[in-house]
């Protein structure tokens, strides 16, 4: 008599592809627990317990996991694998190297980071007084490191296109915030040109705090490079910039711990490379609050009056206002 087929679980349905993932890798699953990390939108991602050690699986998704339609090519997962890997060799202790990329299944395996490691977003929200004094001036270095280095072994690679940069940065952030403001769309168009147009250095393309973990010892793994390109620096500096003056306006009410973020975001943009500090950085800062509090990503830890006020900086920004002046009418 045949075996009865056993209808999967609702485990096995969730776990298929990151099961399919490492078997495809030649890891193998005896004695492994999955377990699913929520949080991101562009990727379903997995966290793998085995006995000697832990793995992370991303798989791209095609249509990101948010309200509105917004679709990227989930073969960006290549890029990211290579992305890793470039970042990797230039600062190896701050960035993880990719263990396997399964192409045809638009799946990444990537060590676990040493434990604990929340992101910096979540430290920044949750326990701002318990973060590593460090971390601003390391970060910036990193980032400084980054853009100094030659691009030009990337040239040729997946890294050497701009596909993803206008799916996920260009379309959804600079060119939807034109369209809610189309009194700044001609700036912003400027703005799109500057990030077509560069090619300066090899860009990180997501540099925010929810892709910096927070490791033992105050070191930083920085990860999740799908949308890293040969492009301009100023991309990374904005975004960053753009969230830590989110972080200090979550806490106008608690002075101390304002000015702590205050003294990181100095900190942070007194340790990049000049050439991570163009002339436009603060119009690009701009659209970034532009979209955290009016586009198409709004976070969801702000108060009416602070949005408010981020609205109006953004506009200030991208109308061509002096970031540190602008700075210290809005976080002093």
């Amino acid at each position: 008599m045949p075996p009865v087929d056993e209808q999967p679980t609702e485990a096995d349905v969730e776990f298929q592809s990151a099961h399919e993932i490492l078997d495809a890798s030649g890891i193998s699953r005896n004695d492994a627990t999955f377990r699913r990390i929520t949080g991101g939108v562009s990727s379903a991602t997995f966290a793998v317990d085995l006995p000697d050690g832990g793995l992370i699986i991303k798989q791209a998704l095609a249509q990101l996991d948010v309200a509105e339609e917004w679709t990227a090519n989930p073969d960006r997962v290549v890029a990211e694998a290579e992305g890793l890997t470039w970042f990797n060799r230039l600062t190896p202790h701050h960035v993880p190297r990719p263990i396997s990329v399964v192409e045809h299944l638009y799946g990444l395996v990537l060590p676990m980071a040493p434990q604990p490691s929340p992101d910096l977003r979540t430290v920044l929200l949750e326990t701002p007084d318990e973060c590593d004094a460090g971390w601003p001036s390391l970060l910036g270095t990193i980032l400084g490191t980054w853009h100094l280095a030659d691009y030009q072994p990337a040239l040729g690679t997946a890294l050497d296109d701009t596909s993803r940069l206008i799916d996920l940065r260009i379309n959804p952030f600079y060119l939807d915030i034109a369209r809610r403001w189309p009194e700044h769309s001609p700036r912003i168009d400027e703005l799109v040109h500057e990030l077509l147009s560069v090619k300066a250095t090899v860009v990180h393309g997501d540099f925010t705090p929810k892709n910096v973990l927070c490791l033992p010892e105050g070191n930083l793994w920085v990860v999740d490079t799908e949308v890293a390109h040969i492009g301009n620096p100023v991309l990374d500096t904005a975004s960053m910039l753009a969230h830590l003056i989110l972080k200090i306006f979550r806490y106008r009410a608690d002075t101390d711990t304002a000015a702590y973020l205050h003294l990181a975001r100095q900190g942070f943009l007194d340790a990049l490379a000049p050439t991570s500090r163009p002339a436009s950085l603060g119009a690009h800062i701009g659209l970034f609050l532009a979209v955290r509090v009016a586009g198409r990503a709004q976070v969801s830890y702000l108060d009416e009056s602070s949005t408010h006020h981020i609205a109006g900086m953004a506009r200030a920004l991208l109308e061509g206002a002096n970031l540190e002046n602008e700075c210290e009418k809005w976080l002093t």
